[in-house]
Parts: structure tokens; C-alpha cells; sequence
């Protein structure tokens, strides 16, 4: 008999295999000189968005990768509060380059990382496991507010963004596996999952603690003490009169 959990593993394997094929933006430096940011410097900040989708969805195929990174770029630099706006737009009319942008755009703005991905999922719900997978590598530390934003817009993808974390966040990865495995949800709360997976990695230890008996303890100052005496190194003899021994009769005694 099939066991109950081997289609839920069939689909987290498949989708760790899918995820690992998407890019990571930290490979990729920052270009010096960013041909775009001439573009959209002149750009009125309503119009950015719209600007910007555009010249991804004109760009070449084999260019749209590298063209999408510096639009973000030049975008965010530019206007960094536009950043999800950016993003959405791009994600909107090219889905699949929906991870590159969030994730782009999330490396320069670590603390607008849940808004960008929520974003990006938004308009291209079929990519929402890739941009949780790409924005969480992007900014490790904001994974539970990635996460649970991108489920809240993308309900349907709950299971997918829990795996999309495990294959992001190595660290998290046997935690998650953990909870999963205890599972009995057919659609499990992301909250809850990577809550519960969070306080089983802090429950675990980093490193043995010793045990009280390998602490070594300060002792106390040696304290002085008499002088040392010498016994004699040869014995002496005893006089048997002066003996302690006492004679049958008791001794002699002169009296008075």
C-alpha cells in the first residue's frame, strides 16, 4: 500500500528541481556603469513602472536575463520606494522573469523584501515558488515575512512556498522536513510550518555543552603552613629504666 506522504515527497522533489534552475541575482555584479539608469532617470515616477516593464518585454531573449537585472537596478536606484511597484509591472507582462526582478530589486532593498515578493507573486502567480526561493537567497533573514506575504497572495501555492524555502535556506531545510513529515494538513499554513520549524532550530544546540565536571573550577591560594621538622635519621636508644614499662611488684621506690 502506497504510503500517504509518497505524493506529497514525489511533489517536493520536483518542485527542490525546478527551483534550482532559478537565477541568483548575488552572482552578478553590481554594473559600474548602468546604460539604463540614463534611460529612466528623466522618467516621471508614475510612469517608472510601466517604463520599465517595457523595456524588458522588448529586450531579446537571450539578453532578457541581464536586461531585466540592470531595469530593476537602474529603477531602484533611482526611486527605491517604486521597488515593488517596479517589479510588478515586469512580472505582469514577463512572469517568468518575475523571480529575477524580485529578487534583484529585494537585494537592494532588504527591508521592502516582503512587499516585492508579494508583488511580483501577485501579478504572476505561477512563478510564486520561484520568487520565494530567489528573494529568500537574496535576503536569508526576511524568509517568514517572504514567505507568509507570497502565501497570503497566493493562497493555492501554500505547499510549494514551504519547499521553495527548504531549497533556499539550507540551514532551515531539516527543520522544515521535520515539521512537514508530522504533517497531517493537505495544505499546510506556511505560518505555522516555518514557525514551528524556527523553534525547533533554536531548540537545537550549535555546539555540546560541557558537562559540569569538564569546568574547570578556580581553587584557593595555597595557604602557609608550620615549618617542616625532620624526623632523625637514626634512631635513638632508649634507657629501659626510663622505659615505660612498669615491672611485676611496681617499681622500687626509696622511701622516705
Amino acid at each position: 500500500m502506497m504510503n500517504m506522504k509518497t505524493p506529497q515527497l514525489i511533489l517536493a522533489l520536483a518542485l527542490v528541481a525546478s527551483l534550482k534552475v532559478a537565477p541568483s541575482v548575488a552572482a552578478k555584479e553590481t554594473l559600474k556603469f548602468n546604460p539604463q539608469t540614463e534611460t529612466l532617470k528623466n522618467i516621471a515616477p508614475p510612469e517608472l513602472p510601466l517604463k520599465c516593464a517595457g523595456l524588458v518585454s522588448k529586450a531579446e531573449a537571450a539578453d532578457r536575463d541581464s536586461t531585466t537585472i540592470s531595469v530593476v537596478q537602474a529603477a531602484v536606484e533611482i526611486n527605491p520606494p517604486a521597488a515593488a511597484a517596479v517589479v510588478g509591472a515586469i512580472a505582469r507582462t514577463s512572469p517568468t522573469l518575475a523571480p529575477v526582478a524580485a529578487a534583484t530589486a529585494a537585494s537592494r532593498q532588504p527591508r521592502l523584501a516582503s512587499a516585492i515578493a508579494k508583488a511580483a507573486a501577485s501579478a504572476a502567480p505561477s512563478q510564486a515558488a520561484k520568487i520565494v526561493a530567489a528573494v529568500c537567497r537574496e535576503t536569508p533573514a526576511q524568509y517568514l515575512a517572504v514567505a507568509t506575504a507570497v502565501a497570503k497572495a497566493v493562497p493555492a501555492a501554500s505547499t510549494e512556498i514551504i519547499w521553495a524555502v527548504s531549497s533556499a535556506l539550507p540551514s532551515m531545510k531539516p527543520y522544515i522536513d521535520q515539521v512537514m513529515a508530522l504533517s497531517t494538513a493537505t495544505s499546510p499554513s506556511v505560518a505555522t510550518v516555518l514557525n514551528q520549524a524556527s523553534k525547533f532550530a533554536e531548540a537545537s544546540p550549535s555546539a555540546t555543552t560541557p558537562q559540569f565536571s569538564q569546568v574547570m573550577l578556580p581553587q584557593p591560594p595555597p595557604r602557609p603552613g608550620p615549618p617542616f621538622v625532620p624526623l632523625p635519621s637514626t634512631p635513638s636508644e632508649l634507657n629501659p629504666s626510663s622505659s615505660g614499662e612498669v615491672p611485676p611488684g611496681g617499681r622500687d621506690y626509696a622511701r622516705p
